[in-house]
């Protein structure tokens, strides 16, 4: 389920986020708001590209998921996608923290 999520001012003047394309900063924050309150999120493709991208059908998700995977941790478990996103509880301020369902 999608959550409202706060963006640090930082993340503006970040020079890693900052040398990545603009489809691949807006994907990186479009990740924070399907991830749950651990930071990690289903990481299927097309599952991230209807999320994320629902009107946009020239993003290649796979090359943003390699874009941003320096903050990203992209993982498979059982066969399923997901991903972590690296020092998410360190930005974000969860008030009822309810405890990842996702491996």
């Amino acid at each position: 389920m999608p959550r409202k999520r706060m963006i640090d001012p930082e993340f503006w003047s970040d020079e890693e986020i900052g040398s990545w394309s603009i489809a691949a900063r807006l994907f990186y924050i479009g990740l924070w708001n399907f991830a749950d309150d651990e930071g990690r999120l289903r990481a299927h493709s097309k599952l991230l590209k209807a999320q994320i991208f629902p009107y946009d059908d020239e993003i290649d998700i796979e090359k943003l998921k390699s874009e941003v995977s320096e903050k990203v941790l992209w993982y498979v478990v059982n066969g399923q996608e997901y991903g972590f996103i690296k020092n998410f509880l360190k930005h974000q301020k969860i008030d009822r923290p309810k405890p990842s369902q996702l491996p």
